[in-house]
């Protein structure tokens, strides 16, 4: 399910942060680098979709888009923390603040591993069952008569909807779109500090807080 893929994610993400530290003292650092590199994109990857799934499931039909705005604002106010917390770099160290936001990561995924399992997390997911289409309609307040006729008949067939020329220029388009967002986001999130340094002579620590401002 998607809570299970979000927190592997979690995992992940936060133990590829820590590795990023130690791959300075292994003996090839690069393969290392690129290693936990991979894994972190990976991790990245599963996150926003695993979080659209949770969002669908445990959420009712009106309260939806407010939840995926929040997921969607806590993404970008965690860039602006991690801006702030660079800023440290010089006083703590980056291998310092690697280990912190990796620890603070396992141990959150570890705390929502443990309620899956054993909390009310878990009894939840078992006892709601993800609402079908025509469920999400009737609970969004659609009267029967203005549903698809298939729907109100009984189930058809499924379509193989991946060979329909539709589907697949919808999502061509949905990937072109997420990907220009992508690049656009992470060009802007690595320079602005180089620029901060480049154009206003500034350090580290003042620079990190000025390039956390977009994100706020």
């Amino acid at each position: 399910g998607g809570l299970q893929a979000l927190l592997g994610s979690l995992a992940l993400w936060s133990l590829s942060v820590v590795v990023l530290a130690l791959a300075v003292h292994a003996p090839n650092p690069m393969a290392m680098l690129l290693g936990a590199r991979f894994a972190f994109g990976l991790a990245s990857g599963v996150a926003l979709p695993a979080a659209n799934a949770v969002a669908a499931r445990w959420l009712p039909p009106v309260r939806r888009s407010s939840g995926l705005g929040m997921v969607f604002a806590c993404f970008s106010a965690g860039s602006a923390l991690g801006f702030l917390l660079g800023s440290l770099i010089p006083r703590l160290g980056w291998p310092v603040i690697f280990h912190l936001v990796g620890g603070v990561g396992l141990l959150w995924s570890a705390v929502g591993l443990g309620l899956l399992l054993r909390g009310p997390l878990g009894r939840r997911q078992q006892l709601v069952p993800m609402a079908t289409g025509t469920q999400s309609k009737l609970m969004a307040g659609f009267p029967p008569e203005a549903l698809p006729a298939r729907s109100r008949q009984g189930r058809q067939p499924r379509r193989r909807w991946w060979l329909s020329a539709r589907t697949l220029r919808q999502v061509a388009c949905l990937t072109w779109v997420h990907s220009t967002i992508n690049v656009g986001f992470f060009m802007l999130q690595n320079w602005m500090p180089k620029y901060m340094t480049l154009e206003f002579s500034m350090d580290l620590s003042r620079g990190a807080g000025l390039s956390a401002l977009p994100w706020c």
